[in-house]
């Protein structure tokens, strides 16, 4: 049962998605923006 909730991802897509998302987000106009705030868009765009 543990395994069904702790396993890892067996592929990388969700990782590469992530970063294709912070990529888009993390621009030279918004480079100020604080981790937490980076956090909190990139969880609204998922």
């Amino acid at each position: 049962m543990v395994c069904d909730y702790l396993s890892i991802p067996a592929t990388s897509v969700s990782s590469e998605q992530c970063f294709s998302i912070s990529k888009n987000l993390i621009t030279d106009n918004r480079n100020w923006l604080v981790g937490k705030t980076i956090r909190a868009c990139m969880c609204l765009r998922s």
